[in-house]
């Protein structure tokens, strides 16, 4: 958020504690409308888990000493190349046995009823969490001296023209479908035999907010549990994917709005 997006810290802790009952219903209301579909049984081998947590790390290390980075668009392009090949060897290794891919969300198809249960616990969940803790956090920032803003989006907010629209793509639908196949596609899936739903839910979360650093950090914790549930719920990665799509698109023309409007 920036300071013009900021509510000041009594109205923002006001939002968030009116804001968490109707929260609360929506979510009540949503799991009525999304019976609880029930996990495929796959288990990922070790060496299996291990490839897909290893490779950003190769990949990263590999494009650093053969193609240095030019400019902001290449960054982010960058960045999606390394998720791109790790989604695409956990796509790879689920293929070849049975129900690998549903394990990833991929063998089924959204239920009707998720188009309807999206915006009955998002809009709810963005006015108590995104700008209520939001608006919070930001203040906290503030006073610890911390980044308020994430690099990516202070990135974004600086181009123009073509490189512009480019950007926008790969943050609204690009970068959302690659972080959901390997957070909740894979890796919850992957931890769940060991973790349990709950646990492996939890787990994915804190690993996705700390990826996007202290910026945001509750916020995106709390998204990543709501789409990790969304995942749960339908067992589909085009729910939480659309969700997920829909936030980014929504952070980025609040920004664009206030910083260019």
């Amino acid at each position: 958020m920036s300071e013009s997006q900021t509510f000041p810290l009594p109205a923002a802790a006001a939002i968030f504690v009116g804001g968490a009952p109707f929260l609360a219903l929506a979510l009540r209301r949503a799991s009525e409308l999304l019976p609880a579909r029930p996990a495929p049984e796959y288990r990922w081998k070790k060496s299996e888990l291990l490839a897909v947590c290893l490779t950003p790390f190769a990949v990263f290390a590999l494009l650093a000493a053969l193609l240095p980075q030019q400019g902001v668009v290449a960054s982010l392009l960058w960045n999606e190349l390394v998720f791109g090949v790790t989604g695409g060897l956990a796509i790879a290794l689920a293929v070849r046995r049975p129900a690998g891919l549903a394990s990833l969300g991929l063998a089924s198809a959204a239920p009707p009823r998720a188009l309807l249960a999206m915006p009955i616990v998002y809009v709810p969940w963005f006015v108590c969490v995104a700008v209520g803790l939001g608006s919070a956090w930001v203040h906290l920032c503030r006073a610890r001296q911390w980044e308020e803003q994430q690099a990516v989006m202070q990135m974004i907010l600086g181009l123009r023209g073509g490189e512009l629209v480019l950007a926008a793509f790969v943050a609204m639908l690009v970068g959302p479908f690659l972080e959901e196949l390997l957070f909740r596609g894979f890796l919850q899936s992957a931890l769940a035999p060991a973790l349990g739903q709950r646990g492996a839910l939890v787990t994915s979360s804190l690993l996705f907010a700390a990826m996007h650093g202290l910026p945001g950090l509750p916020v995106l914790f709390s998204l990543s549990l709501l789409l990790g549930w969304l995942q749960m719920r339908t067992r589909s990665l085009l729910v939480p994917w659309s969700a997920h799509a829909f936030h980014n698109g929504i952070q980025l023309l609040l920004a664009l709005t206030f910083v260019h409007g």
